[in-house]
């Protein structure tokens, strides 16, 4: 069998195919069709809740961040939210999850559920301000309806001890799609939760995922049935991966390809006999010394883990980074 590829239609055990790896390699771009009307509309989402009065806009180190966002992609549509706009949205949109957004006790448990607000109501792209543009993305807006990404695998098989983790910080998606919907009617559910990540995060967006494809217990180690594109080998359900309901996985080299360089892995990968974390700890090993720029590669990640900011951070107006003629601020009333 050539590495990178998978007879279609075979089914296989996961374990069985590239015992040490969790996706194909990326040999071609993401797959896209001749339509002219993307599914996907053409808006990116940012959001920073400052947690402090006084603070507005957006800490000064993720100016470049944006603005490679703006290089790449000067057509689209820029939407930036605030404590203030996320309210007023919710509260006029969906006022049921406004006493659960209310109530989260950090920060980032509000900016965690707001993201599928702003994709149900609006759709568009979600981007958080540490991720990094590199391509123009309007060659993924095209074939999918909506679009998640992994967390790089090393994450979720060395951390977490499972095949796959969806990401929160890149999502694209239709407005109004049943996902969505499904994940904001959840968000009171996983309100009290004791994992900052399972109350709106990445453990509540996978577990979202399993519950919209009808997963049944250990289906997350089940091979895909699927084959028509390059995405992980996990199981994704029944749905064809362009059907307009369907939530398509991406390979993450297309959007979230770096791990953190901030955890100690080699603590974990010299004390372990699990095979999910040995499979982890290999991709690991073949990666953590890459530099090489892959040319398919959309956005990545930087993961610098800043929920909040404090008294000494310097901010940026918006407006001071995004021109007025791009830029968007919600306000009730608004239509759009």
């Amino acid at each position: 069998m050539k590495r990178g590829s998978i007879a279609r239609g075979k089914k296989v055990n996961l374990l069985n195919v590239h015992q040490m790896e969790f996706e194909p390699e990326v040999l071609e771009d993401i797959q896209t069709n001749n339509s002219e009307t993307p599914r996907i509309p053409h808006i990116i989402h940012f959001i920073f809740i400052s947690g402090l009065q006084g603070k507005d806009g957006i800490p000064w180190f993720y100016k470049p961040n944006v603005n490679s966002f703006l290089h790449f992609n000067p057509n689209l549509t820029y939407y930036f939210w605030t404590k203030k706009s996320a309210r007023n949205l919710i509260s006029l949109r969906q006022p049921d999850l406004l006493s659960t957004w209310d109530n989260y006790p950090l920060v980032i448990n509000k900016a965690d559920a707001l993201r599928y607000v702003l994709l149900y109501e609006f759709g568009g792209v979600y981007v958080d301000l540490d991720m990094k543009c590199m391509r123009p993305l309007d060659r993924a807006t095209i074939k999918y309806a909506c679009i998640l990404t992994p967390e790089p695998f090393e994450h979720s098989a060395i951390l977490f001890k499972i095949p796959f983790l969806l990401s929160t910080a890149f999502m694209m998606c239709r407005p109004k799609h049943p996902f969505m919907k499904q994940a904001i009617l959840s968000l009171q559910e996983f309100s009290r939760r004791r994992n900052m990540l399972a109350i709106a995060g990445p453990l509540f967006l996978t577990t979202m995922f399993k519950r919209y494809n009808k997963f049944q217990p250990g289906d997350e180690f089940r091979m895909k049935t699927d084959f028509e594109s390059n995405s992980p080998y996990f199981y994704k359900g029944s749905l064809r991966q362009d059907h307009n309901n369907a939530v398509y996985v991406a390979n993450t080299l297309y959007f979230m390809s770096s791990f953190d360089t901030q955890v100690n892995f080699q603590r974990v990968c010299n004390d372990t006999q699990r095979r999910i974390v040995k499979r982890g700890c290999f991709l690991w090993n073949k990666r953590k010394n890459s530099k090489t720029k892959h040319p398919f590669s959309y956005t990545d990640h930087k993961w610098a883990h800043i929920y909040s900011v404090d008294e000494l951070t310097h901010m940026i107006p918006i407006e001071n980074v995004i021109l007025r003629s791009k830029l968007k601020i919600w306000q009730p009333g608004n239509h759009e």
